[in-house]
């Protein structure tokens, strides 16, 4: 929750795991909060994780090049605890740095004997990647590192005015998120009040009725383990996002 900036740490982690629990699945930055864990926070998670020797540690990075604070990368567990090597997954993609979504393509890095497992499973359900495909995420990881760099331009220019213009409505409230390209509005104090005569109980409900009345599309945060919130993508161009804001803004005014 909030209280722990929608962060796992040591002692909740210490907490979670027991003696049936095989893995766990770290994803920073984050869907759907945005939010980035700095090394102090990785080493807590990496001592932790030494005490569980036989959990596998499945890092989902597929937002780690989509960072705001100039790094080009977003610090990594391995980086503090290279120790914890021989059971760490990665797992990584083209869909989010290279603007790829459709391509189908990603990876994995890890043990032999994981990638082997992995490599059996996927033989007998997916199959492989089209070479077309392929090819295109070659060029992509071998030459598209200024457009990538180009595109965290214009993504922080996209959340600084989506941020900008969120603060402006009243009771919303709004954390700067250090990477991918969500923002994650808290909108607890629209609950329990009233649109055209409909209470509204859950935020399931408030994107429903954004959806269908004012053509906006959030993921409410109950999909995601937390009421009281929901995503909003920045990634979309300045017109349509403000267009998009204002429809928000303009539904929560009618909010009683």
């Amino acid at each position: 929750g909030k209280e722990v900036n929608f962060k796992i740490n040591g002692a909740l982690l210490k907490q979670a795991l027991t003696d049936k629990t095989k893995a766990i699945i770290f994803n920073s930055p984050s869907n759907p909060t945005g939010q980035i864990y700095n090394k102090e926070e990785l080493a807590e998670i990496a001592e932790v994780l030494r005490e569980h020797p036989r959990v596998v540690l499945i890092c989902d990075d597929i937002y780690n090049r989509l960072v705001f604070d100039g790094s080009g990368l977003a610090p990594h567990i391995l980086q503090v605890a290279p120790d914890l090597r021989d059971r760490t997954l990665l797992i990584n993609g083209v869909s989010k740095s290279y603007s790829m979504t459709g391509w189908r393509v990603g990876w994995s890095v890890g043990p032999e004997k994981l990638i082997k497992a992995l490599s059996d499973y996927q033989s007998q359900s997916v199959s492989n990647a089209s070479s077309i495909s392929l090819a295109a995420a070659e060029a992509a990881i071998k030459k598209a590192d200024k457009d990538v760099a180009d595109s965290l331009g214009v993504l922080k220019e996209r959340l600084d005015l989506a941020m900008e213009e969120l603060q402006k409505i009243p009771g919303l409230e709004v954390e700067r998120p250090g990477g991918a390209f969500y923002i994650w509005p808290n909108v607890e104090s629209y609950l329990g009040k009233s649109y055209r005569g409909q209470k509204l109980e859950t935020t399931r409900e408030i994107s429903q009725i954004l959806l269908e009345e004012k053509k906006v599309a959030v993921v409410p945060g109950i999909e995601f383990g937390l009421e009281g919130y929901v995503r909003i993508s920045y990634a979309l161009g300045k017109e349509r996002m403000l267009e998009a804001i204002g429809r928000i803004k303009e539904f929560l005014a009618e909010v009683k």
